[in-house]
């Protein structure tokens, strides 16, 4: 993939174009986008028209802002797998990466054109992909479950998780707008050599948080056979009205790792 259009879901609007140039990946903004004053990275990208480059060699030279969009750790080896199936060659560039992530990036932007998959709203066995996304974390197999690229393809972190829609008992994937009735979720499941109760440990922990007045989303937990694991109500999502998001490790170039 050699150029992306950068679009701002809220307003459906274009933010700007993406450039893989040799080496270099390049950002412009477009001229109308910096007319409304939404300046979504303001530290480390200028809000202005003119072609910008990064120097952040840890990201592959990817803007931090466009960065944020990128899953690591366990979406990152979902997406390895995704793209060798279908017979993409590596190594790829993280515009690539973008385009496969295309409309169901955390956060409020979206890349285009885009090669990700539509999503599905048929449900799903939430043991089912527990059950195998343990395995295919712990290396046990090798095959992903399309509902597992699909729902665990976007969220940042070690752990294996997904992106949910939970009406009730009922549970779809979710990186995609839901259909009316359901709430944006995402689940964390505890690798095996984690401790039994790891999904209780963390609802402990956001106990603790709620009771020093810490503002988070609310959370549960999730019982499938013999485990529980926990699950908060996604920040990004007010229905299916996606909100702006940027850690603050990439809104300032550090290098967390």
């Amino acid at each position: 993939m050699k150029t992306l259009d950068v679009i701002y879901k809220p307003r459906n609007m274009l933010v700007g174009r993406l450039l893989h140039q040799g080496y270099d990946l390049l950002f412009e903004y477009d001229q109308e986008f910096v007319a409304t004053g939404l300046n979504l990275s303001p530290f480390k990208l200028k809000f202005e028209v003119g072609i910008q480059k990064s120097d952040a060699r840890f990201r592959q030279y990817l803007h931090g802002l466009f960065d944020d969009s990128l899953p690591d750790g366990w979406g990152l080896l979902l997406m390895n797998r995704e793209l060798k199936r279908r017979g993409i060659q590596f190594p790829i560039s993280p515009l690539d990466r973008l385009a496969y992530i295309g409309d169901s990036a955390m956060g409020a932007l979206s890349y285009r054109p885009s090669m990700g998959s539509d999503n599905d709203d048929q449900l799903f066995d939430i043991s089912e992909i527990a059950e195998a996304s343990i395995k295919f974390y712990e290396g046990e197999i090798e095959s992903v479950l399309p509902a597992m690229a699909r729902a665990g393809g976007s969220p940042g972190g070690a752990r294996p998780k997904v992106v949910v829609g939970i009406n009730g008992n009922q549970i779809i994937s979710g990186e995609g707008d839901l259909p009316s009735g359901y709430e944006h979720w995402i689940i964390k499941f505890a690798a095996r050599k984690d401790l039994n109760r790891a999904g209780e440990m963390e609802y402990a922990y956001y106990q603790m948080a709620l009771a020093a007045g810490l503002n988070m989303m609310e959370s549960r937990l999730f019982e499938v056979g013999d485990y529980k694991f926990f699950g908060t109500r996604r920040f990004d999502r007010v229905g299916n009205k996606r909100v702006h998001m940027h850690t603050v490790a990439n809104l300032i170039d550090a290098n967390f790792r």
